[in-house]
């Protein structure tokens, strides 16, 4: 068989120049600028050292020459001033990690207009969150006259209210994610000049279900139990509780390994009633427990004989027969035996 594992290495591979960053966008600000922005690189390969921003300007079909500019490791989003109108300008960005740099985003070409219409700088995207966590969504828009900006989840309007709230910039806070709040967020810009929008598909990771109890059988000191759950494919079941207590007892818990659909709870009191609940729990937390279940084992109190069969009695002596009680399907644990004498 297998021997004792060693201790644990670890290591990390070398560096390399990432991939392109994962997209780009845009847009006119203003009549002579123009705002771009941009997503990380989908490979990294590295940590992330400077993006390079390169502007290309063309007049009359002729490239006038190449502009450069290195900025923050940080930065999404640069915007260039004192643009000429009718003159078309390329823009690309690179990232760099300390090996060097990586490969460009796709060029996109522009010319700034006196007609600015409203569009969105930010990305449509996925995010997925584990529950009662805070997420940001963010729609940061452009455009002359400054555009009017809206919300929807699910086509529905969203305004500022409890867990949601909508600041001065279009960017929209979750507080305290739940459930319900998983879906598409719309954000939509408009003005007289256009309209863009994008969507958000925001994915909650929550603790499982609560498993589907049974009892499938009982004995005299013995339960069996079975259960059924809805797995949640991404968030994988790292096991289950089992909660149990007898009438006028305390609970007790017990822990399941998470391929397991059922389980024999022993040493149980005979003719007893126990309730049963069962959790589920991922990396995210535990679920919500089962209804309670009711189950008894078998068994019932002592049964009581006929009295011909209890008791025999002669002039000195009364003779008990215990064994003429019936144990009911349970061990019986003593006896007591009273007696007086009799008033004369």
């Amino acid at each position: 068989g297998d021997g004792v594992k060693s201790a644990p290495v670890y290591c990390r591979s070398a560096e390399d120049m990432p991939s392109a960053p994962a997209d780009i966008k845009v847009a006119s600000s203003s009549p002579n600028k123009i705002s771009v922005s941009w997503l990380p690189p989908k490979f990294k390969n590295g940590e992330i050292i400077a993006y390079t921003f390169y502007m290309g300007v063309v007049d009359d079909g002729t490239e006038e020459g190449i502009h450069k500019r290195i900025l923050s490791p940080t930065s999404d989003l640069h915007e260039t001033a004192k643009l000429q109108e009718a003159v078309t300008y390329q823009f690309w960005v690179t990232a760099s990690t300390k090996v060097g740099e990586g490969e460009s985003t796709r060029v996109l070409t522009i010319k700034p207009t006196t007609k600015v219409p409203a569009k969105i700088m930010s990305f449509s995207t996925q995010i997925t969150s584990p529950w009662k966590q805070n997420i940001t969504l963010h729609c940061r828009a452009v455009g002359i006259p400054s555009p009017q900006l809206i919300w929807r989840l699910h086509g529905k309007l969203l305004q500022s209210n409890g867990r949601y709230q909508i600041n001065h910039e279009g960017t929209l806070y979750i507080r305290e994610l739940q459930h319900t709040d998983g879906g598409n967020y719309t954000c939509s810009v408009e003005n007289e000049n256009g309209q863009d929008e994008i969507v958000y598909t925001v994915r909650v990771r929550v603790p499982p279900d609560p498993p589907v109890l049974s009892v499938m059988n009982s004995e005299s000191d013995t339960l069996h139990l079975k259960w059924t759950d809805t797995v949640q494919k991404d968030i994988p079941i790292l096991g289950y509780v089992i909660n149990y207590k007898r009438d006028h007892g305390d609970w007790e818990e017990l822990r399941i390994a998470s391929n397991s659909d059922s389980h024999v709870l022993r040493n149980l009191w005979c003719g007893t009633r126990y309730q049963l609940y069962i959790t589920a729990y991922n990396k995210i937390g535990t679920g919500l427990p089962c209804d309670i279940v009711n189950a008894y084992t078998k068994g019932t109190a002592p049964v009581m004989p006929k009295a011909t069969q209890l008791i025999t009695v002669n002039s000195t002596a009364v003779t008990v027969w215990l064994d003429a009680w019936g144990d009911g399907g349970c061990p019986i644990l003593y006896f007591i035996v009273e007696y007086r004498e009799e008033a004369r």
